[in-house]
């Protein structure tokens, strides 16, 4: 998916995002193969997206501000 035009923040938030993966997941873990890589990258996005607090965004993780947009989320 592409960034909308004129969408000042967007940018920022994925270069952020960008950066928090390569200190807190590339950087930390060690792989030994395809297998254990997919399965830490899905418990690391798992855990980013549903605990982990944003504290510029009033420490909502990003499934909270989600669901504050459409509260009929599963």
């Amino acid at each position: 998916m592409r960034i909308p035009p004129r969408a000042a923040t967007f940018n920022s938030d994925v270069e952020a995002f960008h950066r928090l993966v390569q200190d807190e997941f590339y950087r930390l873990e060690r792989f030994h193969g395809l297998k254990y890589f997919l399965g830490k990258a899905y418990t690391y996005v798992a855990y980013f997206n549903l605990h982990r607090p944003n504290r510029y965004r009033d420490n909502k993780t990003p499934f909270d501000i989600a669901s504050s947009l459409n509260p009929n989320l599963p």
